[in-house]
């Protein structure tokens, strides 16, 4: 019996010999200058008091721990629902639907759909489903999930980056209570895309856009809860920095970058070195492209645990 894919698994073959090549060298010599970069910033790392900064620390590397505070509240202005002490404020909104799965059939067999009911976080349109008998509604949600990020989060007297801040608390989630207030707030705009009114069940406002006062869960029930990321136990091991209001915070440490200005970036930037073989230069691309995403030769860490620097560096 002939192989029709045949043809295609020895093209693709071809390709990946050189490709699994690249990859193998690159991968030894990004290890090297990845571990290079490691020792140096161990040598280099300085622990720093947050709560009694010195600009002497500026432009070097610092380990600082402590608790991380956010003095601002956190709101979701329709619902009315605040977070305090928290890197973001998250609404989370699902509709039970159905939802449809295809199967490729192999070997010629025809592809077969399989249907099953579940929570989803955005509409799915039934009218391109294959069978029918499997209908959502096709009203207009009168919410979206949101996430409200907190833009001054403090460690001492350090302000964290945004890009910390979105690293952080993701262990610390917490669920906001809602109310029979939650619910007046948001009558009006249920009401305008047809559906019922909330009610609160646990820590969900609860809905439909048929009966509501069905209790298990049905295609078309629609819900809506709260979580919030606390502030807390926090390490970070980065570069020193002053912003243009003379603000202590940090950004990213790269050995080749350590006295360029706060304004231009300190990110790594992959091994530059060319080819004379375009098919080649290509495939360095693209390895280039994944062992930047895996090992990028900087140090920017934040963690929601107290660890010191001979960890970090060790682990």
């Amino acid at each position: 019996m002939s192989d029709p894919w045949g043809i295609g698994r020895f093209v693709a073959g071809c390709i990946m010999i050189p490709f699994a090549l690249v990859l193998l060298w690159k991968n030894e010599k990004k290890l090297v200058t990845y571990a290079k970069c490691m020792e140096k910033a161990r040598a280099d790392c300085t622990n720093a008091n947050n709560k009694d900064l010195s600009e002497a620390n500026n432009f070097k590397l610092v380990h600082t721990s402590g608790k991380s505070e956010n003095k601002t509240e956190l709101v979701d202005n329709e619902f009315g629902i605040v977070a305090e002490n928290s890197y973001r404020l998250k609404r989370i909104v699902e509709m039970y639907q159905w939802r449809q799965e295809k199967i490729t059939g192999k070997d010629g067999a025809p592809d077969r759909y399989t249907y099953s009911q579940q929570w989803c976080s955005s509409p799915i349109d039934s009218s391109n489903f294959n069978e029918s008998g499997h209908e959502n509604p096709g009203t207009n949600w009168p919410f979206q999930s949101v996430t409200v990020e907190a833009q001054h989060v403090t460690l001492g007297d350090y302000k964290l980056n945004a890009s910390q801040v979105s690293r952080l608390g993701r262990h610390n989630t917490k669920k906001s209570e809602v109310s029979d207030d939650h619910v007046g707030n948001t009558a009006d705009n249920m009401s305008n895309c047809g559906f019922s009114e909330f009610q609160v069940r646990g820590n969900y406002l609860v809905a439909s856009t048929s009966d509501n006062s069905l209790v298990g869960e049905h295609v078309g029930q629609y819900r809506v809860c709260f979580e919030y990321d606390t502030c807390g136990t926090t390490t970070i091991i980065a570069q020193q920095m002053q912003d243009d209001e003379e603000v202590f915070t940090f950004r990213k440490w790269n050995p080749d970058k350590i006295n360029v200005p706060m304004s231009e970036s300190t990110d790594a930037e992959g091994d530059s070195a060319l080819c004379s073989n375009p098919m080649c230069c290509y495939i360095c691309m693209c390895v280039n492209c994944l062992f930047n995403t895996m090992f990028e030769e900087v140090v920017d860490h934040a963690t929601d645990s107290q660890v010191t620097s001979e960890y970090y560096f060790d682990d």
